[in-house]
């Protein structure tokens, strides 16, 4: 896929980790009105009971991808649940089977993260970023917010990290 081409202009600056980076300048924010359009991507999936607001989006080169968390079904067994969906034009999304978490006796969805198998047994927030250091097989990292139960103790929340692709 051919890379998203900008029409704005740029400059280089140094990135955080040393690397050039071209960014926008001469931006002007223009409200518009509001239209109501629906769910941009919408629970359609057996283990999509509830699509919360903690989600990553990164342009991939040629596409985007989309890192969300989702409450599965009540009695399904399952926790939270972080899934992926991508898009080329950032409007139609499309979730493919991504193999990798064991839903109701099925591999066939789009789970990336199964929350019951987290440190303290789930997670509730969550993020995705890229090391473009790491081997392809790394390059993706995960970062999630989970809470150790009340019952085990009232600690404060603790994070962990996890390569993922």
């Amino acid at each position: 896929m051919a890379r998203m081409q900008s029409s704005l202009p740029t400059k280089k600056v140094e990135g955080v980790t040393g690397t050039p980076l071209r960014t926008p300048y001469g931006l002007k924010l223009v409200p518009q009105m509001a239209q109501k359009t629906g769910p941009m991507v919408p629970n359609d999936r057996e283990w999509e009971f509830m699509i919360f607001g903690y989600c990553t989006l990164l342009d991939l080169g040629g596409k985007f991808g989309l890192w969300y968390e989702v409450v599965p079904p009540q009695g399904s067994g399952a926790r939270n649940l972080l899934c992926y969906a991508e898009s080329v034009d950032g409007v139609s999304w499309t979730k493919p089977d991504v193999g990798r978490v064991e839903f109701q006796g099925s591999k066939k969805n789009n789970i990336v993260i199964d929350g019951a198998k987290c440190p303290y047994g789930s997670f509730h927030g969550n993020s995705v970023f890229i090391d473009p250091n790491a081997p392809a097989a790394e390059r993706f990292i995960g970062r999630i917010l989970g809470r150790q139960p009340a019952a085990r103790g009232d600690r404060p929340a603790q994070t962990g990290a996890a390569r993922k692709r």
